[in-house]
């Protein structure tokens, strides 16, 4: 199994390398008219709907944090998996290329205390777009299973 386990909001998955801008942002006064051109220059770059054909049908294990969807009484089924926590909450919520739909039974599950914390899942990637009442998302995850993640 291929373990992209990463609390990083990319996961590793593709979007814009604004690395290149690091310098410029250093040398550029916050607040100026100029950063806010940088700023804008940066964001032209960056496409949140890119995603990493690479990882289709990968078998993956992906830590983060739950935006609940769907309860089998006390036991969350359906989720978004982002990248950060509080994400769930946050307008605008993460782009679809760093959010994941996941679906797992009831004994895969993640009680509610389980799912105020950091949490993996694992299973077989598919790159779909969906959507849900909480954001869009350019991945699910077939199969999975899933638990707190304690491996800190």
């Amino acid at each position: 199994m291929d373990r992209v386990e990463r609390s990083h909001p990319r996961w590793g998955f593709r979007c814009g390398d604004n690395g290149r801008f690091e310098e410029r942002l250093d040398a550029i006064e916050s607040g100026s008219e100029e950063i806010d051109a940088l700023y804008a220059e940066m964001q032209a770059e960056y496409d949140p709907e890119a995603v990493d054909p690479a990882l289709a049908g990968k078998k993956v294990r992906l830590a983060g944090f739950v935006a609940p969807l769907t309860y089998d009484d006390d036991i969350v089924t359906e989720f978004l998996l982002v990248p950060t926590f509080g994400a769930c909450i946050h307008v605008p919520p993460p782009p679809p290329n760093q959010t994941v739909m996941v679906t797992v039974d009831r004994d895969n599950g993640l009680t509610v205390d389980e799912s105020w914390g950091a949490v993996w899942v694992e299973g077989t990637m598919v790159v779909e777009s969906g959507s849900s009442d909480l954001g869009a998302t350019s991945y699910r995850i077939t199969d999975a299973t899933s638990g707190a993640y304690t491996d800190f």
